[in-house]
């Protein structure tokens, strides 16, 4: 082995221990996505599958997230394969909350 080849690899492995110790010691962070989802908490979904209005052949997933009450229907579309969302997301909770109590009926 040459001289020019030694320095060569004592350089590189220099360069690589430095690498070595700065991984170490660097805190590492996690990705953003990541740090998001965790801030929101754990979510827990309902998904149905039942009909569209106006579509007589085909069916959707509604798909119901328990943490905020939304809900969203999705299609897949057979012409691009891709699900596509249907209409605009709905707070179901809202919904809910103003909805009328029913009425009991006294049985006798």
């Amino acid at each position: 082995m040459n001289k020019d080849a030694l320095g060569t690899l004592i350089a590189l492995n220099g360069l690589l221990l430095v690498a070595l110790l700065v991984a170490v010691i660097v805190p590492e962070r996690q990705a953003q996505a990541q740090e998001q989802a965790q801030n929101r908490g754990p979510k827990n979904y309902i998904m149905v599958a039942g009909e569209v209005t106006g579509r007589k052949s085909q069916s959707a997933v509604y798909v119901l997230e328990l943490t905020s009450m939304r809900m969203r229907a999705i299609m897949f579309d057979s012409r691009s394969n891709k699900l596509q969302p249907l209409g605009q997301m709905v707070n179901v909770g809202l919904d809910l909350a103003s909805a009328p109590e029913p009425t009991r009926r006294e049985d006798r």
